[in-house]
């Protein structure tokens, strides 16, 4: 049965979050970006980037969008890419972004293409290994969908979300987890919370966009997510999200007859 320890120390890095220099949109974008056109994806993240003409379009697995216009420079070695940001999926830290240019590296080897996009105030990287001031993104042509071989991908991208948030609400509540109500019995433990969605938000100073794709909810009663207050359940997903606060453990259930499992966490052969 797979549990998802707590780390109240850990450090959890967001690929989305990648902002550049303060250069402005570049004049005169050339029309010979061919060489990255189309989509590629990165499953394990459940990040999508799509080029077309000059634009790109940077998505994920719970629908966050961020985009803009972008130059190539094939000519130096290693090759670098601007992306220039007109868009960016998270209101609150638009202002900071929107209107800058992220200065990166990109190196494609057939069907695979890695970035390096240096973040906001720093240089262009000089290597593809990721650092402080670096994130790198590994990327396969083709499109990210959530059936499938993908499935599993995705909800690793949701619990990922999760744990971040759940992490940062304790770091920045004294150690105090965000939960509702009540007490739920699980095969886990007697005295498991559900998650409280609404407090995790970015709206309510929480590190969650939105509410992860998946998340579960049922009219009327009172094991699902969306019992917070949260708006972004449907009632076609499957999964709650619980903490056991003796362990500082997390764990989810998949809800319904689709479910391989309603007793194990983790991904049950279904999503969202």
């Amino acid at each position: 049965m797979k549990r998802f320890i707590l780390s109240i120390l850990a450090v959890f890095a967001i690929a989305a979050a990648v902002v550049g220099c303060g250069s402005s949109n570049p004049s005169g974008l050339p029309t010979g970006n061919t060489e990255l056109q189309g989509t590629w994806t990165w499953t394990e993240a459940g990040v999508t980037f799509t080029f077309s003409g000059n634009n790109w379009t940077m998505t994920s697995t719970i629908g966050d969008q961020t985009s803009g216009t972008f130059t190539l420079d094939s000519a130096t070695n290693p090759k670098t890419i601007d992306l220039y940001f007109a868009t960016y999926s998270e209101p609150q830290a638009a202002s900071q972004v929107v209107g800058k240019t992220a200065l990166g590296l990109y190196l494609l080897s057939g069907t695979n293409l890695t970035l390096a996009l240096g973040d906001q105030g720093t240089a262009r990287p000089t290597s593809f290994i990721e650092d402080i001031n670096t994130t790198t993104f590994n990327l396969a042509k083709g499109s990210n969908t959530n059936t499938g071989s993908n499935a599993p991908a995705a909800y690793n991208t949701a619990r990922e979300e999760m744990l971040n948030a759940v992490v940062a609400y304790a770091v920045g509540h004294q150690g105090n987890f965000s939960t509702l109500p009540g007490i739920l019995t699980v095969a886990e433990c007697t005295d498991c919370s559900l998650v409280d969605m609404n407090a995790l938000l970015v709206s309510n100073g929480g590190l969650l966009r939105a509410v992860p794709a998946g998340t579960y909810s049922t009219a009327g009663m009172n094991n699902d997510n969306c019992d917070g207050g949260a708006s972004g359940c449907l009632t076609n997903n499957h999964y709650v999200w619980i903490i056991n606060t003796t362990t500082d453990s997390v764990y989810s259930k998949c809800m319904g007859n689709d479910c391989a499992s309603n007793d194990a966490s983790g991904y049950q052969g279904i999503w969202p």
